[in-house]
């Protein structure tokens, strides 16, 4: 028993360290872009328009915290603010010309930077597969996109 339990901590360890990793990667290229964690996320959603409730359920953030980051974005000429098409309450967050080019450059240096390229695609699947048997036992959102469906890693955070 004591055996499986240092084999278990020491995966723990593991997923911790490539958490580690992801992050650091995410964290260096937020800073040269000149972002916070919380603009690249909002950024690293809005491939297509989305209103400010959708974008805080997706970044996992309070309406109010997104409507500041959204504010940041506009003001920085990244996001425009745009009428629903049928709800004359709402507004879609929709990525300007250079709020598209800033995507495009924040999620290639994301992969560019990533440290999972090394495994080949039959490695990768049976990660994916391990870490979402992981993540479906323990009742966690596992291939749902949480890890970004987008090709991103998923780790630039909701804060500032």
């Amino acid at each position: 028993m004591a055996n499986d339990e240092d084999r278990t901590q020491g995966l723990r360890m593991r997923v911790h360290e490539l958490q580690q990793l992801l992050d650091n990667s995410v964290r260096r290229t937020v800073d040269e872009l000149g972002l916070t964690l919380a603009q690249a996320n909002a950024l690293r959603h809005l491939g297509s328009p989305l209103t400010t409730r959708e974008l805080s359920d997706r970044i996992v953030c309070e309406p109010s915290n997104t409507t500041f980051v959204a504010d940041k974005l506009e003001k920085a000429g990244y996001i425009v603010r745009r009428p629903h098409p049928t709800d004359r309450r709402m507004r879609y967050l929709a990525l300007t010309p250079s709020g598209s080019r800033l995507r495009r450059v924040l999620l290639e240096r994301i992969r560019s930077n990533d440290p999972l390229p090394g495994l080949s695609d039959d490695e990768l699947t049976a990660l994916e597969s391990h870490l979402d048997q992981a993540l479906a036992s323990s009742g966690s959102a596992g291939s749902d996109g949480s890890a970004g469906s987008d090709g991103s890693d998923g780790s630039a955070g909701a804060g500032g």
